[in-house]
């Protein structure tokens, strides 16, 4: 029986993340992206690994569809860390926001008003080797991996310097 194109799709994906394979997996759709995550949040509950991920914002039509799994990483005793740059009101509500930000294990980091959104990269970084790193965001596109250990390094350098340049901006806009 022939398989449609979104099962096709699944089927890369979940032969990936079984493999954790060093496999390059583009998407340029919301459909797409929904099924990433949602593997990759999978896994990060099943090997208990760190959840990181820097969004312009948290849009509840996209993240609330993910919200289950989200729960199932927190519940699992695994940190997770959102780092939301766009700092607008327009995005402040959502169930998944709400769930990361009043669980213990979760933490939100919302960049200061000012602060320059344009120049970070979009991703979702689980452990040390799987990620989904957007390359076009306005056409969602994107890359995914669930067994690149050098890209998660560089993507975990990112992270932890995003966090230094926000915190260095917070403390000069408090200092003024």
């Amino acid at each position: 029986m022939p398989q449609n194109h979104a099962e096709r799709y699944l089927k890369i994906i979940e032969n990936a993340r079984r493999n954790e394979q060093n496999l390059n997996i583009n998407n340029a759709s919301w459909e797409h992206a929904q099924m990433l995550f949602k593997n990759l949040l999978e896994v990060a509950a099943e090997k208990k690994e760190e959840v990181r991920l820097v969004s312009g914002h948290l849009n509840p039509d996209f993240y609330d569809k993910l919200t289950n799994e989200m729960r199932a990483v927190l519940d699992s005793g695994v940190p997770v860390e959102l780092v939301v740059l766009d700092n607008s009101d327009k995005f402040k509500k959502g169930d998944l926001l709400s769930l990361v930000s009043s669980h213990p294990k979760g933490k939100v980091i919302t960049a200061p008003a000012g602060y320059d959104l344009s120049s970070h990269p979009h991703f979702l970084l689980v452990g040390d080797r799987r990620y989904r790193l957007e390359t076009d965001h306005a056409s969602t596109k994107a890359v995914a991996n669930f067994g690149h250990p050098e890209m998660g390094k560089f993507l975990h350098d990112i992270y932890d310097n995003l966090l230094i340049k926000i915190s260095d901006f917070s403390a000069k806009i408090t200092a003024a």
